[in-house]
Parts: structure tokens; sequence; C-alpha cells
């Protein structure tokens, strides 16, 4: 179930959590929502399917998104919508056990991405709270 989550100050937004695919026939069969705690910038994990020859792979988006709305408009839909949300960029394979060592596409930093946000954890960005938004079933 993928969450949304923002900065009550800067407007930084990420999701974790993970969708599964209705159509298998990419090679790929679910993607892990994860951000890095250490810039905020959003990545995930293509999760490949068994028959398939493909393996896990990283995708990532270029920075971190701060994502601004007009005051009184509610919002309808999940971040993933977005625009912004929906250009990850593919990146290496990746293997689930080795996660420590994969960069994080945008700071370099290894070891500091997230599969879940836990209420102690600050915004990386300028320090301020980190609220989940929605929830919601793929």
């Amino acid at each position: 179930m993928p969450e949304d989550y923002r900065c009550s100050s800067c407007s930084l937004v990420f999701m974790v959590g993970n969708f599964y695919y209705f159509k298998l026939d990419s090679g790929y069969g679910s993607k892990s929502m994860i951000v890095c705690r250490n810039c905020g910038t959003q990545h995930a994990i293509e999760h490949s399917i068994k028959k398939s020859s493909k393996k896990d792979r990283l995708l990532f988006q270029t920075k971190p998104i701060h994502l601004i709305e007009t005051e009184g408009v509610a919002r309808e839909k999940p971040f993933i919508y977005e625009s912004e949300f929906l250009e990850l960029k593919v990146g290496e394979e990746v293997n689930l056990k080795t996660m420590k060592d994969v960069q994080c596409k945008f700071c370099n930093s290894k070891g500091t991405f997230s599969f879940v946000w836990k209420k102690k954890y600050k915004c990386p960005n300028c320090g301020g709270d980190i609220k989940e938004v929605s929830s919601w079933t793929t």
C-alpha cells in the first residue's frame, strides 16, 4: 500500500510502499517506492517476475520534489499521478540483499534508503516534520 508524505515546512513530497502490476508482459510484477533519508529523492525498485530473465532494477528521480499546491484546493489524487512522479529514470540492476551498497542518484549517499517512513524521521531538506497525507491500495 503506497503512502504519500509531505513536509509541512518546505513541501518536500515522496511516497513509500508497494505497487502490484496487472500486466506482467514487461517482465516486472511490482514496484517498491523508496526514498533517500539523506536528501528526500524518490527512488523505486522494480521487481522482476520469476519467469522473466530480467533482474530487479532501480528507478529514480533526478532530484527531490517539492509539490506546491494552490491554497484551498483539495488533493483528489495521490502524488503518483503528478507528472513529476511519473518521470522515474531507469538505473542499474539491484539486489535487495545489497541495498546498503546502492547509491542515491542525487546525493550519492549509500545505505540511506527507506522502504517505510518512521515518525521519528525529520525532513532531510529542512529538518521539518514529515506527515503522511494519504495512503491507498493498488
